[in-house]
């Protein structure tokens, strides 16, 4: 019953507004991949999306599209990657050792 939903709402979409195409696409391919995935998961994620998707790169939608039957590698290949929108740089793959801080056990001989 969801894929004849999905098929409805993809070729009305798809008519009317391209942006929201894409946003179905992507969603579609993301709830999908989610193990409680559902139709609520597919109707929050094309709501929260219709007014993002026009910012979202054709690169990110590709990888998403690309990724249908490879959900393990969804996250790494896309979310890491083309999809990565954040002005945030990608962290660092040679990060400084932590500090080791000693709070040990106090000396007896100072208490």
């Amino acid at each position: 019953m969801r894929g004849l939903g999905l098929a409805a709402l993809l070729i009305a979409a798809s008519s009317c507004d391209p942006d929201a195409a894409r946003a179905v696409e992507a969603c579609s391919v993301i709830c999908d991949c989610q193990d409680a995935a559902g139709d609520e998961c597919f109707t929050e994620c094309v709501n929260d999306a219709s007014d993002e998707i026009a910012r979202v790169p054709a690169a990110c939608l590709s990888c998403i599209s690309d990724h249908r039957d490879r959900c393990l590698s969804l996250e790494v290949d896309c979310f890491q990657g083309p999809c990565n929108v954040d002005d945030q740089p990608p962290p660092d793959p040679n990060p400084d050792p932590p500090v080791i801080v000693d709070a040990g056990v106090p000396d007896p001989d100072s208490l």
